[in-house]
């Protein structure tokens, strides 16, 4: 096995993603390979601080609130440069 399709392997690995025999030949190539093996041991620590600091989800509102206010921005600006015909569209 190539380590260019090992690197791919690694990361499908890593979340669960690859076939029994896809596993099988990875483990193979990774007992031969100390760089390949270095590699995964990086990603595995990399996920492991990932998942140490939860995700903000973001408000379910954010996106109309967002909207709404870069129209109100956008109007404003308009009508500082007197182009209050073109904020209405």
């Amino acid at each position: 096995m190539k380590c260019k399709i090992t690197h791919e392997l690694i990361v499908a690995a890593a979340y669960g993603e690859l076939t029994d025999e896809q596993a099988q030949e990875l483990e193979l190539h990774l007992a031969s390979c100390p760089e390949c093996g270095k590699e995964r041991e990086q990603l595995l620590a990399l996920k492991t601080l990932a998942g140490a600091y939860p995700v903000a989800e973001p408000e379910a509102n954010l996106v109309a609130r967002s909207r709404l206010r870069g129209r109100r921005l956008w109007t404003r600006c308009h009508r500082a440069v007197g182009m209050d015909g073109w904020a209405s569209g």
